[in-house]
C-alpha cells in the first residue's frame, strides 16, 4: 500500500478533532457545551483542541451573552480553511482504508 501524504494536516488527527470538524461542517455553529456533552470531555481537553483549531485557523471562536446578560458561552463556526481541510482530511483517510 503507498504512504498518502498528510499534506500537514498531522495535527488534526485526533479522534476530537476530527469530529469536531465534522459537527461544525454540518451546522452554521455550535456552543462549547453542545460539544462538551457530545464527546464526553473535560473542559480542559476540551478546550486544548478547540484552541488548537482556532490557531490553525480552521474554527472561529465567538463569546456571546444570552439575553438576561447572565450568561456568557462560546460558539464556534468553521471557516472555509476548516472546511476545506476536513473534506481533504476525509478523503486522505477513506484513501488509506481502500
Amino acid at each position: 500500500m503507498p504512504f498518502v501524504e498528510m499534506n500537514g494536516y498531522e495535527r488534526l488527527l485526533y479522534p476530537a478533532r476530527i469530529f469536531i470538524l465534522k459537527s461544525l461542517s454540518d451546522t452554521k455553529s455550535i456552543r462549547f457545551q453542545k460539544f462538551r456533552e457530545d464527546l464526553k470531555m473535560k473542559d480542559g481537553s476540551l478546550w486544548s483542541n478547540m484552541r488548537n483549531l482556532e490557531d490553525m485557523g480552521m474554527v472561529t471562536m465567538r463569546k456571546e451573552v444570552d439575553e438576561g446578560g447572565r450568561e456568557a458561552y462560546a460558539t464556534y463556526t468553521i471557516t472555509e480553511k476548516g472546511k476545506s481541510a476536513y473534506a481533504d482530511l476525509r478523503n486522505k483517510l477513506l484513501e488509506l482504508l481502500r
